[in-house]
């Protein structure tokens, strides 16, 4: 019989995000993974990503955690029939159960807003007996909430699990075209965050490049704005896809591509690994948890951000909430647009380099540091453990 372990989001009724997908249909043996089916939108998310101005975004930052602490705190929800709660990046309060939660970095506790707000009220969540485990997804993760709080009484319940996905099976026929693929938001609610995945950037030197070679492709799966689409639409090798895709539509995508482009000021999204898991050389950004998962010219390119910018705020978080940081972007454009050409005709014009790329990526899912096995050989244990 199965141990059943609740996989529970931030608030009753909100969506579990699709990186939870793999460890529902496939978690460790001798578990079941259960989670409510969504009903409610957050409204969190809705504010923020209006927030396009970096005042107002600042704003949202430093305010939101307390109206989200204090919902958590008087939110209940029926646990009943379950051995195990995961609580998907938020603590519990007064639930009779062992829980576990997991974290991408430690503000993820404060619906990624200002953490130092609401400290002590999550430490004091850490040091109940029934918080179990702490599970960053990386090492730098780990260290974000190290060095945003006070974790002397619980460091043995934090336990390194990194995120990652199953290998994926496919076919992919040859082909003379080499097809670019950039994955981000079809969200428009998203449009102002479009900066901070570089896809003005990508767009703009895939367009330099295109104009000398003939055999290139670059497929953009996310809402843009009016001024790329002026881009977009002058240059018959850029197919944009601004509408919603079914898991199948996006998969062949990937099957269809040749190099996968995210070269984002973020932390290492499912869609990096899916293109590592379909054995596509990767373009992603030397920034936060990314090295970890890519070592540059083995597995994948890291392109480097500006020795100016300031990614990272006093707790080794990321700085992205900022208008120095929006200002940054913006000025150190070039910079990024210069590298990005430089590797795209690398990859165009070496063959090899590709087809080693490809293979170590797909190496690094199924076998490597990055193993679905390993990490829910690691999950069982930790299962294990917080129910004993």
């Amino acid at each position: 019989m199965s141990i059943k372990i609740l996989l529970k989001p931030r608030f009753n009724g909100w969506s579990v995000h699709s990186l939870y997908s793999d460890v529902i249909e496939s978690p460790p043996n001798g578990f079941k993974v259960y989670y409510q089916k969504p009903n409610k939108k957050s409204q969190l998310y809705s504010i923020d990503n209006k927030a396009a101005n970096p005042w107002i975004k600042q704003l949202v930052y430093n305010l939101k955690p307390i109206p989200y602490i204090i919902a958590q705190r008087f939110q209940k929800f029926d646990h009943s029939n379950y051995d195990l709660i995961y609580a998907s990046q938020h603590v519990l309060f007064n639930e009779g159960l062992p829980w576990i939660t997991d974290l991408e970095f430690a503000n993820a506790f404060a619906a990624f807003g200002n953490l130092s707000i609401i400290k002590n009220i999550i430490k004091k969540q850490f040091e109940t007996n029934n918080c179990k485990f702490i599970i960053p997804w990386s090492e730098w993760s780990k260290n974000t909430l190290i060095q945003s709080i006070d974790c002397k009484k619980i460091i043995e319940k934090i336990k390194v699990i990194p995120y990652t996905v199953k290998p994926k099976n496919f076919i992919r026929e040859n082909h003379e075209q080499i097809n670019f693929l950039f994955v981000g938001s079809n969200n428009p609610m998203n449009i102002q965050n479009i900066q901070f995945k570089n896809l003005r950037e990508t767009i703009i030197a895939f367009d330099n490049i295109s104009k000398k070679y003939d055999n290139v492709n670059l497929t953009i799966r996310s809402y843009l704005s009016q001024d790329l689409k002026h881009i977009t639409n002058k240059n018959p090798k850029i197919n944009v896809i601004d509408t919603v895709l079914s898991q199948k539509q996006l998969y062949e995508l990937y099957i269809n591509a040749d190099i996968f482009v995210l070269p984002a000021h973020e932390t290492c999204g499912i869609s990096l690994f899916d293109a590592m898991s379909f054995e596509l050389p990767v373009i992603a950004m030397n920034v936060y948890d990314i090295p970890e998962a890519i070592t540059h010219m083995k597995n994948g390119i890291l392109i480097e951000g500006h020795k100016d910018m300031k990614y990272y705020n006093k707790t080794n978080m990321p700085y992205d909430y900022s208008s120095q940081f929006v200002s940054d972007m913006k000025k150190y454009s070039n910079y990024i647009i210069i590298q990005l050409e430089d590797y795209f005709v690398k990859l165009i014009e070496d063959s090899s380099l590709r087809e080693k790329l490809a293979k170590e990526a797909r190496k690094t899912i199924e076998k490597g540091k990055l193993s679905y096995e390993k990490r829910n050989t690691n999950l069982r244990e930790i299962f294990e453990s917080a129910i004993k």
